[in-house]
């Protein structure tokens, strides 16, 4: 992860008890500030927000081929 590579200490894993702080899967880590601790997520994909709560859909599944979803609208006399 890319907060794990860095030389600082201000970018330490979560406390046991703080690991179901992030939601959908997201991994926790605590920002050190002159201010504290702070905890953050880096959520997994299709996820994002302070916790990993929202739902993220995929641009792809959004913007799809409209030729797959024409209505037959032919009246038969």
């Amino acid at each position: 992860l890319p907060w794990q590579r860095r030389s600082s200490n201000h970018f330490k894993p979560c406390h046991e008890k703080d690991l179901a702080y992030c939601l959908n899967g997201g991994e926790c880590f605590v920002i050190e500030t002159l201010s504290g601790p702070h905890k953050h997520c880096k959520c997994r994909e299709g996820y994002q927000g302070i916790r990993c709560d929202q739902f993220l859909p995929k641009t792809d599944s959004i913007l799809s081929d409209p030729s797959e979803h024409t209505i037959n609208t032919q009246i038969n006399f």
